[in-house]
């Protein structure tokens, strides 16, 4: 079960949350900005846009679920 330290509110896991209640909508979002390039782009293009893509998403999450942050 989940431990809550109730004298501070930390949660376990905390990070681990965070982030599994945002991946979805932050790749979604990350994917439709960059749909309309993808589409256009010949492979090789394609192959450095997912690259890019995949970093974006890592950057975003970095913000909502922060590996330093206390949880």
């Amino acid at each position: 079960g989940v431990s809550v330290r109730r004298d501070n509110k930390l949660v376990e896991d905390g990070r681990a949350r965070a982030y599994q209640a945002n991946i979805e909508r932050v790749t979604a979002e990350v994917n439709k900005e960059f749909a309309e390039r993808l589409a256009k782009a010949g492979y090789f293009t394609r192959i450095l846009l997912r690259a890019e893509i995949r970093r974006e998403i890592q950057r975003r999450m970095e913000r909502v679920a922060p590996k330093s942050g206390l949880y």
